[in-house]
């Protein structure tokens, strides 16, 4: 993990992701906490990081081709499966750059599924909130997950 400063901030300004238990799982971030408990709320059952890839030598059709001068191993550990789905979902706090979209791109290249990257927050009613932060329109749901 990047080091980051004494207030909680990263190297790139962003916030340090806060550990999160939930159930027997200990999430790297609360966003990946909120997600499983929208996913058992709506009853999908789920795995949080259940394997992990190593993608360097995975081609995807019409992508340039990764290169990692140090020759180290392109390690990739999505965050969820959905066994009765078959998919696999990222999550990400803000919108994935293209380099994340690629990832993802040869996981699904890699594994022979199908995935998703879900970015940004949910909002719960006071009931099944297990943050409390106060919430505003930054904290509305983007991405693939639609709120209704």
């Amino acid at each position: 993990m990047k080091n980051s400063d004494p207030s909680g901030h990263l190297p790139s300004g962003e916030l340090k992701p806060i550990e999160t238990l939930y159930g027997s799982y200990r999430f790297r971030s609360r966003l990946e906490a909120r997600w499983a408990v929208f996913f058992d709320v709506i009853g999908i059952e789920w795995r949080y990081e259940p394997e992990g890839f190593d993608l360097m030598e995975v081609k995807i059709p019409h992508q340039p081709e990764y290169s990692d001068p140090s020759g180290k191993p392109l390690w990739y550990l999505p965050d969820f499966y959905l066994p009765k789905q078959d998919y696999w979902i990222e999550i990400k706090p803000q919108r994935p750059t293209r380099g994340g979209v690629i990832m993802i791109e040869r996981l699904l290249v890699a594994s022979r599924k199908k995935g998703f990257i879900f970015w940004g927050n949910i909002r719960f009613s006071e009931e099944i909130r297990i943050s409390n932060q106060p919430e505003d329109e930054s904290t509305q749901p983007r991405g693939d997950f639609t709120q209704k």
